[in-house]
């Protein structure tokens, strides 16, 4: 038998076996066994019928159809005799059978693809610049104010802190009277609400409870006159925020503080830690993205699919999507697309991480000690730090912190103020991409790959 291997990139490999009648000949004995076993022809019991009767009126039909398990057999011995570790499932590409009965046999297979990385250190990053101010700080005790409050009935909308139901009714936009068959629909409104029209929300404020006005909407058309509503107000609720007082500091915290400057200082601190995870998620990115640009390197199929179908049904939970949308389609193109550049940082971070010789030490476990003692005094910490050191995935995301770590103590970090850092242009837009891409999915079918080689054919099939 003759094997030949293409290097078709960097973790893509067409592997040729070339076996000719001889080599075939036990291969086809076995398939000819395992005919007999099951063949059946009249005057015959089942497993009765003479080989060489199958051999002639079966052979060749029984001999193309075990092409597959002979290419099955023969890769699993290539890749236990050169030791190679495979990414996803093989791939059977082409069967060609000789004119002397022999046959040769393509099959595609994934490996991780060897990775050359240099130049991460030194890198040019634009770090920007956060200020936690005092309005921030306010904004913050605002919110703690607003998440403590209760609600009452009202007369009257006295600011935005306030609940509305509104009762719809749409117009004729030429006579102002109801449409014929227009039924009224209620809408619920938190005023104060970042959701909320800021016109609407102008217009209700200072009205009453069973006022009565017109709202205009937009027309969908240059040409169209603009849709008319008569809306009714039929509940008012008004948010009463507690007063900020030293008693309020005291029980909102549980008695960790007993005044409103100890909670403001705590507020303080919060958004500090806030601001600086912000920061350092933003160098996270830039990191990837230069790197990811800088080395060339075509990761595995499967590993980038593995992570498109992780990004895929974590974006399903956090917008409340229909389990029954599928990764295929356009959603699976999609987040395939998205999925390269992350599935090529995990080979060069790995990378780094082995030339680096980057290990997890106890030290490392020092933050995640003093959180699970703040939370539990009285947890047994060395037991949960036992659990997560058996822990693969845990584990893996220490060390990829290590990787970040090192590269941004040794780049050059270049401060920008963040007006001019969160410009639009400069921001990834992948979240407004993927909710664009969702508004004109239907629901799509599901594909699986098999353990075993199959065919582009049985694919398709």
């Amino acid at each position: 038998m003759e094997t030949n291997v293409e290097v078709k990139n960097d973790s893509t490999r067409i592997v040729s076996f070339t076996l000719t009648a001889a080599d075939l000949k036990p291969h086809y004995e076995t398939a000819y066994k395992n005919a007999q076993r099951d063949f059946q022809l009249p005057g015959f019991r089942r497993g009765k019928v003479p080989m060489q009767m199958i051999k002639a009126r079966f052979g060749k039909s029984i001999e193309i159809e075990y092409a597959g398990e002979i290419a099955n057999e023969e890769f699993r011995k290539f890749v236990e005799a050169n030791n190679i570790e495979l990414m996803g499932s093989p791939k059977l590409v082409d069967i060609k059978h000789d004119d002397f009965g022999g046959v040769t046999i393509a099959v595609e297979y994934q490996v991780i693809p060897e990775v050359s990385v240099d130049g991460y250190t030194g890198l040019s990053l634009r770090k920007p610049i956060l200020v936690v101010s005092d309005d921030d700080v306010d904004a913050q005790m605002d919110k703690l104010r607003l998440e403590n409050s209760t609600i009452e009935p009202a007369e009257s909308i006295e600011n935005s802190l306030a609940y509305v139901d509104v009762e719809w009714l749409e117009l004729n936009p030429e006579t102002d009277e109801p449409l014929d068959n227009a039924q009224p629909e209620t809408a619920n409104y938190f005023l104060d609400s970042e959701k909320m029209d800021s016109e609407l929300r102008d217009t209700l404020i200072g009205k009453k409870l069973n006022d009565v006005f017109t709202w205009v909407g937009e027309a969908e058309n240059p040409d169209d006159l603009p849709p008319r509503y008569s809306g009714k107000i039929i509940k008012v609720q008004k948010v009463v925020l507690p007063e900020l007082t030293d008693d309020y500091a005291t029980q909102i915290s549980g008695g960790r503080f007993t005044s409103v400057g100890d909670l403001a200082a705590d507020v303080r601190s919060f958004l500090v830690r806030g601001s600086e995870t912000k920061v350092r998620e933003e160098l996270e990115m830039q990191i990837v993205s230069i790197m990811t640009d800088k080395i060339e390197i075509v990761p595995p199929d499967a590993l980038v699919e593995h992570i498109a179908k992780n990004n895929w049904e974590e974006f399903k939970k956090q917008q409340n999507l229909p389990k029954k949308l599928k990764f295929t389609g356009e959603i699976k193109s999609f987040f395939m697309s998205q999925a390269i550049r992350t599935a090529k940082w995990e080979l060069i971070s790995t990378k780094i991480m082995q030339d680096e010789a980057l290990e997890v030490s106890d030290a490392d476990f020092e933050d995640t000690r003093r959180a699970i003692l703040a939370i539990s005094p009285e947890s047994d910490v060395e037991s949960v730090i036992a659990r997560l050191r058996q822990d693969d995935k845990y584990m893996m995301g220490v060390l990829h912190k290590k990787v970040f770590d090192l590269i941004i103590e040794k780049a050059l970090l270049n401060e920008v103020p963040a007006e001019e850092f969160y410009d639009e242009s400069f921001m990834p837009r992948q979240f407004d991409d993927a909710m664009a891409m969702m508004g004109g999915v239907m629901e799509q079918g599901d594909d699986d790959t098999g353990a075993e080689i199959i065919s582009d054919e049985e694919k398709e099939a």
